[in-house]
Parts: structure tokens; sequence; C-alpha cells
């Protein structure tokens, strides 16, 4: 028997070194549950749920997996804006989520990062756009030095392309910010205890994209869909300029200059900065020509 902690759930397994067991026998599972699944001395209630798998003629498994109820879901919150902050973890400390515990927030890559290791939640919520980087990159790193950390994205994004990029990045979970506070806390309840809040129409569309590839599913987007101050950043980015000398040039921040294009990208369905230049000179080399005389 082994019994460990993983994040926000415990995990149990029973394996039975015996003659296993042909049929799987309901009564064995009974007899787990009703082994595993007593009131505790608190008087909470464990739940969970239970499978029951032959793993060869002679050895039986029961994992077993339940939500720690006396400890809280402890929560990092990361966006860029302040505000979108303030409101979530007002949402998450209301009466209605009592098990919700936001023990930090972060603002950037970097922060979130170090927050994560220094605070170990069991869940990060974080959002796409950060000044430093993008929640991506962010759940990569997190996930690569707490694999039993858990993240869902929190985002106003639907473009395909984000929602493939979150799963293929290890996120547990996609959530629209336009998401009621009922659905929000249960998504984050849901994810703790093991499950994956992806629908089946995010799977199918990142199903699509693993098979034509990200930026394949949709034809390219028209670069005169862009504002004209993202069309300035873009086509400083296609003369080869860096985010720095970009800013120097229109006089905006770095900060405000990576948002800007992340905008691009989003609007434009890429991924580099050399797709979307590559897209700008194709396009407006294009515009330019004389139309044809035929």
């Amino acid at each position: 028997m082994t019994l460990r902690a993983v994040g926000a759930t415990a995990k149990f397994e029973v394996r039975d070194d015996g003659e296993g067991f042909d049929p799987p026998s309901r009564n064995y599972k009974k007899h787990v549950l009703e082994n595993f699944s007593r009131r505790p001395r608190t008087g909470r209630e464990i739940r969970g749920r239970l499978r029951l798998r032959q793993k060869h003629a002679h050895q039986s498994l029961v994992p077993l997996s339940f939500l720690k109820m006396n400890n809280p879901i402890h929560i990092l919150l990361v966006d860029e804006s302040e505000l979108v902050r303030y409101s979530v973890k007002n949402v998450l400390q209301s009466h209605d989520a009592p098990r919700l515990s936001v023990v930090g927030e972060a603002g950037g890559v970097a922060e979130a990062i170090t927050q994560s290791i220094l605070l170990k939640p069991d869940i990060v919520l974080i959002g796409i756009r950060l000044p430093d980087g993008s929640g991506f990159e962010a759940c990569r790193q997190i996930m690569r030095q707490l694999p039993d950390t858990r993240v869902i994205m929190l985002t106003s994004y639907s473009n395909d392309n984000y929602v493939y990029e979150a799963v293929t990045s290890g996120a547990q979970g996609y959530l629209m910010k336009e998401i009621d506070p009922p659905g929000l806390i249960q998504g984050i309840i849901d994810v703790a205890a093991g499950r994956s809040i992806v629908d089946h129409d995010t799977i199918s569309r990142v199903i699509r994209i693993l098979r034509d590839g990200p930026g394949k599913s949709a034809p390219p987007a028209d670069i005169f869909t862009l504002s004209l101050q993202e069309q300035r950043v873009l086509a400083l980015v296609a003369e080869g300029k860096t985010n720095k000398e970009i800013g120097s040039r229109l006089v905006l921040s770095e900060n405000t200059v990576k948002n800007y294009l992340v905008n691009v990208f989003t609007k434009l369905k890429v991924r580099r900065r050399s797709q979307a230049a590559s897209l700008f000179v194709q396009q407006t080399d294009t515009a330019q020509k004389p139309p044809s005389s035929h």
C-alpha cells in the first residue's frame, strides 16, 4: 500500500500480490471503499473516485484518489493587471469558496516563477499576456520546477493557436475571463482534484492544429486589420529592429512594444517575429503592385 500527496489531492494505491481477480469483483471494490472512504476523526468527509483494474494475471491494482478536504487549495494569481488580480481574488475568497486560499500574486513571468517556487501553490491561475513574456513560457517553467503544481490559463483569447500552446505547455485548464464566479470556483476545484477542464470542443481544435500544424488551420490574416500603431510596430520588426529600438523610434516603453507585439501575433495567428515580418513584407509588396491588365 502506498499513500502520497499530489498537490491538493492524495493518491492511495493498493497492490495485491495474490491471484488477482477474474472477473473483476464489485465486492473487492466495495471493500476498499468501505475501509478508506470513512469519515476521519475531524468529521469531514473524504470524497474520491476508485478505479479497479488488473495489472496482470497475479496482481490487482486499486488506485484511490481523493481530495484532502481538511486542507485549503492554495492559489497563486498571475496577471499583468492589478485590477484583474484584485477582482479574481475577491471571487476566490468569497463565502462561496471557503476551501480556496489565495497565497500570492504576481504580475509577470519572472515573478510568477519565483513566487511559485517559494509558495508551492496547488494551482497557478495565469493570464497569457504578461509584461516580460507569456503565460505559456511561465507555465512551462513552473511545470518543470514543480510538476505537482497545476496551471490554469485565464484569458480573454479564444485563438486556436493559443489553446494549442496552452495544452502543449502543460496547462490543465483553459478558462475565459467571461466565466461566471461559480464556474471559476468549480473549475479550480476540479483541476485541484486531478481533472482537466479543457472541454471537448477545445480538444478538437487542438487535434486539428496538431494535424494541420500551428497557424495552418486558417488562411493568413490580413495585416491591414491591425491598428495603425500596430502596423508601425510591425513595419519596424520587418526592418529587423529590436524592441528597444522600436520603442526609441515610436517613443514607447519596451513593455508597451511587447504588448503591441502580443496583439499583432494574436491577430495574425503567428508565433514568431519572423513569421509576422514575412506576412508584412508579402502583403505590403502585394498591395504596392499595380493591378493586372487582364
